[in-house]
């Protein structure tokens, strides 16, 4: 049984956005052009992304000054998202939490402006992990680098985007929550903390509710635990001076850390079958944990507000977003990294 508490305003009139760059109004009529996009019964914003037809072939349509549509058929897509109703390649990445931005949040408030910011941080994501592969590969076929010191920076960037990405979902929810009318009109609806994930727990901690429903707070809670081991590991780098530059240890299996190093171990993935020399640990494992774990942290908010907030129907019904670029099928395999594949690969 779903339980809503509210819904959607309304927006004063149908935008289109590429990049969120700019907007121009498109009257509902000509906007049957648009294939995929469903019959608009209300003023929305809509996302103005390539869209994949039933032949295979990419279409771009682009509103024109004149209130029209210039529909640009497009030869392949090399980076950036879309829609589409299967993938195009294999290599795709599909990521709930951005369809649902775009299917059904993309009008409320100014959730639009982090759709992009979003993607751009899965993308770096995806590639930090591919780039630790090709440095075991440099490592094992080129001289006169400092491997270490590259393996150390990648390892900082990781937990700093996962960090930005909380400062990001936060966002998102107080966009949300300020574009929701309660129909309980008892409960004493206040504003979120609007960009730090951080700032918002220790409002809750400190008994401050916000009029949030109970299930909203206890997802903040839930992610309290892996959220403050992140933290404060991103903290004893960039405040305390920490680095794990003379603890990084290259073995013919790939990049490892000592398995007494609590900055890592304390985040409880790794398996002692796998160590080397029966000390040196994995790194792999922890990276895909951080990453797994940020990302489904979006994906159990999505799960959660979808059942307490009646959403509009999907913008684009039979529609999937899907992400594109090289090494995002790198995502699909963190389960893989955590439990299996926890070693690199001499080749890549």
């Amino acid at each position: 049984m779903l339980i809503i508490l509210g819904t959607i305003h309304g927006k004063m009139s149908i935008r289109m956005f590429k990049n969120q760059l700019f907007s121009t109004k498109i009257s509902p009529e000509r906007l049957k052009k648009v294939f995929h996009i469903r019959n608009i019964s209300q003023r929305e914003t809509i996302p103005n992304l390539p869209v994949l037809d039933d032949n295979g072939v990419f279409h771009q349509f682009n509103p024109t000054f004149e209130e029209q549509f210039f529909d640009l058929k497009v030869l392949d897509l090399v980076s950036g998202s879309y829609f589409g109703k299967i993938k195009n390649r294999n290599e795709d990445f599909y990521f709930p939490f951005i369809n649902f931005i775009y299917q059904k949040c993309y009008s409320v408030g100014k959730v639009f402006l982090y759709a992009q910011p979003i993607e751009n941080d899965i993308h770096n994501l995806a590639s930090s992990m591919k780039k630790l592969e090709l440095f075991f590969w440099v490592n094992n076929n080129l001289k006169g680098y400092d491997i270490q010191r590259f393996v150390v920076t990648e390892i900082e960037y990781i937990f700093s985007v996962c960090q930005s990405l909380y400062d990001l979902l936060q966002s998102i929810i107080y966009s949300i929550w300020e574009n929701i009318t309660l129909k309980d009109q008892s409960i004493q609806k206040k504003n979120l903390i609007k960009d730090s994930f951080s700032k918002m727990l220790f409002e809750l901690k400190k008994g401050e509710n916000f009029g949030l429903p109970q299930n909203i707070i206890d997802f903040y809670y839930h992610e309290e635990s892996f959220f403050k081991k992140m933290k404060d590991f991103r903290n004893a780098v960039h405040h305390k001076g920490f680095t794990p530059s003379h603890t990084i240890y290259i073995t013919p299996k790939g990049f490892g850390v000592s398995h007494e190093l609590q900055h890592f171990s304390r985040f409880e993935v790794w398996k002692e079958e796998t160590f080397e020399n029966k000390c040196i640990a994995p790194l792999k494992p922890i990276m895909a944990f951080v990453i797994k774990n940020t990302l489904e942290a979006m994906q159990n908010f999505k799960e959660i507000i979808e059942k307490i907030i009646s959403f509009p129907d999907d913008i684009a019904p039979n529609y999937s977003v899907f992400l594109r670029r090289l090494h995002l099928d790198i995502l699909d395999r963190l389960d893989s990294y955590i439990n299996n594949d926890v070693w690199y690969d001499t080749s890549l």
